[in-house]
């Protein structure tokens, strides 16, 4: 997984794990596999997306009772939708990544964080 920050957005790029390959292997496709979104309250954008028409690809909760939800905007967007709401184990990872990231310039482009 490689993940950049820019004081505004984290991009995150990752190999699909099977609920849906947005771009699969051989195809010749590339892009944008997903965009993050903060929200206030994951279960209603659930239904808001749904009413939509994006269908949910995957809900999960770890043990902690973070919850994550991938919303396949595809059809839509071209990419799909990763929802969750801005606890501060996520937003402190953020700002993790936030000061990994200061004084890059490209030279060495793998830098090293440590959640611990």
């Amino acid at each position: 997984m490689g993940l950049g920050h820019d004081r505004v957005r984290a991009t995150e790029q990752s190999r699909p794990v099977g609920i849906h390959d947005v771009y699969p292997e051989g195809s010749g496709r590339f892009g944008l596999h997903h965009v993050a979104l903060f929200v206030d309250d994951i279960r209603a954008q659930m239904e808001r997306f749904n009413r939509l028409g994006c269908a949910t690809a995957l809900y999960a909760e770890m043990n902690d009772g973070f919850a994550f939800a991938m919303m396949d905007a595809t059809a839509a967007m071209g990419h799909m939708l990763e929802l969750y709401e801005p606890l501060p184990q996520l937003t402190g990872f953020y700002d993790l990544v936030a000061t990994a990231a200061v004084g890059f310039d490209g030279a060495d482009p793998v830098r090293s964080i440590s959640m611990g």
